[in-house]
C-alpha cells in the first residue's frame, strides 16, 4: 500500500502543534514553535532546490517538525534523542513504514552538534536548523538563544563570554549542501566579522572599566 505523504504531513503538523500547546514552555525563547516553522520553511526551500521526491520530502519535513520537540520533555543535552523517540511513537501509530521512520530518526539525530550528516535528507535538515547563521536574522535569533540559555540555566551570561562562544560556533560551522553554501556563506561571514568587531569593542570597554565613545574605540582598534 502506497503512503499518502501529503496527508501524513498534515497529521504530523497537527500533532506537533498539539505538543507545543500542551507542553508550552515560556522559557523556550528560541527553541519554540516559531523556530520549528523557521526550520521547516528553510527545509522546504532547500528540498525544493534538490527536487526531492514525495517520500524524501516527507522525511525531511516530518523530521523538521519533530526535531526540537524533545526540548518540551527532556533536559537540553538529550533533546535530539527524545525528539526522535516522540517522532517514532507518533508515526508508528500512523502506520508509517519502519524504513521511513528510521530515516526520519536519522535526520533528527544528525542535528546534534557537532553535525555529521550523511544522506542528502540529513544534510538538508542540518542546514535548515542552522540556516539563520547566514541571514540578516542572525543577531535577533542569537539574542533569543542567549536569553533562553540564561533562563534555563538560571545564570547570567556576560556579553564577552557569549560573544566568544558564538564566534567559535560560527568559525567551526559549515553548511553541508552546495545550495546553502552559495546562498548563505557570504552573509554568515559578514555576521562573524561584525560580531568580532563588537567583541573587540567589548574587550576594550572591559579593559578601560567603562564604555567608550566610538572615536576612542577607533583609536584603540587601529592601534592593535
Amino acid at each position: 500500500m502506497s503512503m499518502n505523504y501529503n496527508v501524513l504531513l498534515l497529521k504530523t503538523e497537527d500533532q506537533v502543534n498539539l505538543l507545543y500547546r500542551e507542553y508550552a514552555n515560556p522559557n523556550l525563547h528560541y527553541h519554540n514553535r516559531a523556530h520549528v516553522q523557521d526550520v521547516l520553511d528553510a527545509a522546504r526551500k532547500i528540498a525544493a532546490y534538490y527536487k526531492l521526491n514525495d517520500r524524501w520530502f516527507f522525511i525531511v519535513c516530518a523530521a523538521a517538525y519533530f526535531h526540537d520537540t524533545g526540548y518540551l520533555m527532556a533536559r537540553n543535552e538529550a533533546h535530539e534523542q527524545k525528539s526522535a523517540e516522540l517522532a517514532q511513537s507518533f508515526l508508528s501509530g500512523l502506520e508509517v513504514s519502519e524504513e521511513d521512520i528510521t530515516d526520519i530518526r536519522a535526520c533528527i539525530l544528525a542535528t546534534k552538534m557537532p553535525q555529521n550528516p550523511e544522506t542528502i535528507a540529513e544534510k538538508i535538515l542540518c542546514d535548515a536548523d542552522q540556516f539563520y547563521l547566514g541571514t540578516a536574522d542572525f543577531k535577533g535569533k542569537n539574542k533569543l538563544l542567549r536569553l533562553e540559555m540564561e533562563v534555563l540555566s538560571n545564570t547570567k551570561i556576560d556579553r564577552i563570554t557569549w560573544n566568544a562562544s558564538t564566534i567559535s560556533k560560527l568559525e567551526a560551522h559549515h553548511y553541508h549542501t552546495d545550495y546553502c553554501q552559495s546562498l548563505l556563506n557570504k552573509t554568515k561571514a559578514e555576521n562573524l566579522e561584525r560580531l568580532k568587531r563588537k567583541q573587540e569593542e567589548k574587550l576594550i570597554e572591559s579593559k578601560l572599566g567603562e564604555p567608550v565613545e566610538n572615536e576612542e574605540l577607533e583609536q584603540h582598534l587601529t592601534a592593535t
